[in-house]
Formats: C-alpha cells, structure tokens, sequence
C-alpha cells in the first residue's frame, strides 16, 4: 500500500482497515504490531513526513517531548503537591493552609516534569512545575518554576 513516486496516494478505501496498512517505511505490514506496541504517533508522523495519506491514521497520542493532555487531579499529583509544599512555601515567604491538586499535565524528558494548577485557598492558585527525576537517580522531587496570582478559570500551560 506504500505510494510508489509520482503514483496517487492510497485512499481511505484502500485502507479500510488499519491491518491492511503497509508502511512506507519499511515496506511491510509492521502497523499492527506498532500499534499493539503503543507507537502509532511514530508511524502517524513517519507516513505524514512522507506523503502518505494520513487521513486513515489515528492522531498520536501525545506530541513527543510535548506536554500531555489536562487531566483532573489524582492521589498521585497531591502526594507530589505535599511532597513540595515546603519548597512553595520557602519561596513564597509564607504557610498556606490549603494546597490542593485541581489539575495537571505532565512532559516526560529525563524524568517527568508535572505541571500542576494548586489551590491554596480562597480564590487564590498557583500554576507549578514539579520535576520528578528518573528513578536510578535517587534524588527528591524539585520544585523547577512556579506562577503566582493565577485564578481558577487560567489554563495550565506550560512554562
């Protein structure tokens, strides 16, 4: 199914199915077992870099080195939140009462770095970024940057 120079491009009934997909990169139907393996962003942007109809792929997943989709908080992100809210509050120059986990986004680079919406109480959050090395490294979480004076309505982005 791989488009030969200067031929059209396969359609989407070509490609009814993504098993009958043949990547053009290696000239195979590897597809499935990419897909399987969770690595259809790589084939979805390899077919994209090279003319392949995309239309019948699925989009990726996450844009690699990209922060990942908002998601709600978890026992998880308020475990880091608690873990660093010594750090916030040696920076702030203050105690908060409240630090609560709304929101998140993670980037995963050597390690894992949380973007995080807080609240501290009132109306008040803070936009943090929490970098939470690889595992052999042995090292505490950091808090790397934060933003202050931030509302509930404010998207989390990165920064």
């Amino acid at each position: 199914m791989a488009s030969e120079p200067g031929s059209p491009l396969p359609t989407e009934r070509d490609a009814s199915s993504a098993s009958s997909l043949v990547t053009p990169l290696t000239g195979d139907s590897s597809y499935r077992a990419w897909t399987a393996a969770g690595l259809t962003s790589l084939v979805f942007s390899a077919c994209t870099c090279t003319g392949v109809a995309s239309s019948f792929l699925p989009p990726p997943a996450m844009l690699c080195g990209g922060a990942s989709e908002l998601k709600a908080a978890t026992e998880e992100t308020q475990q880091i939140i608690q873990e660093i809210k010594s750090q916030l509050e040696e920076k702030e120059s203050r105690n908060f009462d409240i630090c609560e986990a709304v929101s998140y986004r993670t980037q995963v680079v050597a390690g894992t770095n949380y973007f995080i919406k807080v609240h501290v109480g009132n109306d008040e959050y803070f936009h943090v970024r929490v970098f939470q090395r690889l595992p052999h490294e042995n090292k505490p979480l950091e808090l790397t940057s934060y933003q202050s004076k931030k509302a509930k309505h404010d998207d989390l982005t990165y920064f």
